[in-house]
């Protein structure tokens, strides 16, 4: 048997920080993949990052108007998600607190609300308020979207009758023939010359 790597401990994140400038593996916390996105917590902050190469760096700390340092609120939810993914592994079927919902879906409705606030100006994270009405309008359009597409794929097919299938045949050998025709023209344009 061959020996792959003299390594015991193999990084399964360097792909994702490979894309990552300005940063030292040193201070990377955790880096968790959601699918569209990617988290990678530092030591003194956070970087949302999509794969189509949007990017989002924050600070761990704020200045507030007296001075003093506060979490900042992106910070924050950044890192929780992260812990609820971490919570969610191995519990997918449980059924989360006070909800009928199971921590899986929790967790894809947190994906959701992170992605659509992401994309959003990162004001929106400066204002609850603006979080969730962005967030709700994100969700409603995929509900009413989702909805769109069921009633689409559950409406009856229309049976075709014999005579549409006389008529779709016939289209179909008036084009062969047509191409055919075609075919014999550019040749003959071809030998000609």
């Amino acid at each position: 048997m061959a020996r792959i790597a003299k390594k015991k401990k193999v990084d399964n994140n360097a792909g994702l920080l490979n894309v990552i400038d300005g940063i030292k593996r040193t201070d990377v916390t955790e880096v968790a993949d959601f699918g569209p996105f990617f988290i990678v917590l530092l030591k003194d902050g956070a970087i949302y990052h999509t794969h189509f190469g949007y990017e989002v760096r924050c600070k761990r700390w704020l200045m507030d108007l007296n001075g003093g340092t506060n979490e900042t609120t992106l910070y924050n939810w950044l890192c929780n998600l992260v812990q609820m993914k971490k919570a969610t592994a191995g519990h997918e079927d449980e059924m989360f607190p006070e909800t009928d919902q199971t921590k899986e879906q929790m967790l894809e409705y947190s994906k959701l609300i992170t992605d659509a606030n992401m994309l959003h100006p990162v004001t929106a994270f400066s204002d609850l308020e603006t979080a969730t009405k962005f967030a709700n309008d994100r969700i409603n359009y995929l509900r009413e979207s989702s909805q769109k597409l069921d009633s689409a794929m559950n409406s009856k097919v229309k049976e075709e009758s014999e005579e549409d299938l006389k008529k779709n045949f016939e289209q179909g050998q008036q084009e062969i023939i047509a191409d055919q025709l075609r075919q014999e023209l550019q040749n003959e344009e071809g030998a000609s010359e």
